[in-house]
């Protein structure tokens, strides 16, 4: 499925300029995921260089080392893929990142009425970019800005980019701070998260023991366990402290065969689902995954890829709280 192809390669190509898989692999505020906002841990490298102000523009220097003018106060942001930090923010963008027919759906009560921007041909058209009239565009990563784009973009508005907006949602969130004056609400909104997990994380050891739990990934004909390197996995494994498979220690989305599937399989299972039912089924009807404990057990927990497979505040959230529902007694 083209649409599959187009948003794996984006999560793997992320992975890939973090350094953890090979280059060749190549995809208004609401409720409680709302409220998680947090503490000062301000990171140097997280913050843009401010140089000077005046006539209501300042010059900041990008994560690429683009020095540029940008308004104090933009009101047309272009933002593709970072409406969960913006949104955390009180920011709304002027178009959301679509991938053909998919959006991120657990934002669409955010940002629903907003018009899309589509990377199914495999990036940002000009052409589109240029109808939201921006007066600030921002790249999510750096390989956004390659073959002549920064300069195509740059045209259009003055263009911020990242290295990579998505593998460190903390400094993500930081930059976009700093950038768009919400500093307070940015450091405000890790500080909160970082509570939540720290209670999380006393209530589950007593919970949880030493009891392994393996996230799963079914997509594209392969099966992809998750360790601490990965998205959702740096929740579980790196926050929360769950026990990590040994299998999964130091790789980032591997591809796993079944025969490796008993290796994993003997404590609980969050199984990552929604984005392709049909593979989910033909996983789910293989004798390997019926023998498994966990199956037998009934310790699987079906987890939406909208966001566990996102990286924002807005998803850590959603996720912290679909893991403690599976976890912790009612």
């Amino acid at each position: 499925m083209k649409y599959r192809a187009i948003l794996l390669s984006l999560i793997l190509f992320t992975l890939a300029l973090a350094g953890c898989v090979n280059a060749n692999e190549k995809n208004q505020p609401q409720s409680s995921a709302a409220s998680i906002e947090a503490s000062p841990t301000a990171s140097t490298s997280a913050s843009p260089a401010p140089s000077e102000t005046s006539n209501g523009m300042r010059t900041v220097v990008d994560e690429l080392g683009h020095e540029i003018r940008i308004p104090e106060h933009p009101e047309r942001i272009l933002a593709p893929y970072l409406e969960d930090p913006l949104t955390t923010l009180g920011i709304m963008p002027v178009a959301q990142w679509a991938n053909g027919d998919i959006v991120q759906e657990y934002l669409q009560d955010r940002i629903g009425d907003l018009p899309k921007v589509d990377f199914s041909a495999g990036g940002l058209d000009p052409e589109q970019a240029a109808q939201q009239a921006p007066d600030l565009i921002i790249l999510t990563m750096a390989v956004w800005a390659e073959k002549g784009m920064y300069e195509a973009y740059s045209k259009i508005a003055p263009t911020y980019v990242l290295n990579n907006g998505i593998q460190d949602w903390k400094k993500t969130l930081q930059t976009l701070g700093e950038l768009l004056d919400r500093s307070e609400q940015a450091n405000q909104t890790i500080a909160d998260y970082e509570a939540k997990v720290e209670e999380a994380k006393q209530r589950l050891a007593s919970t949880m023991g030493d009891e392994q739990v393996a996230l799963l990934w079914p997509t594209g004909n392969s099966l992809y366990l998750l360790s601490e390197l990965d998205y959702s996995g740096q929740l579980l494994y790196g926050d929360l402290g769950l026990n990590e498979p040994e299998l999964a220690m130091g790789q980032s989305f591997q591809n796993l065969s079944l025969e490796k599937l008993p290796d994993v399989g003997n404590g609980r299972i969050f199984l990552i689902t929604g984005y392709n039912d049909t593979e989910i089924e033909e996983l789910e009807s293989s004798p390997v995954w019926k023998s498994l404990p966990a199956v037998k057990n009934n310790r699987i927990t079906n987890v939406s890829w909208n966001h566990w497979m996102n990286n924002g505040p807005l998803a850590k959230q959603l996720n912290l709280e679909d893991t403690l529902n599976a976890l912790l007694p009612e």
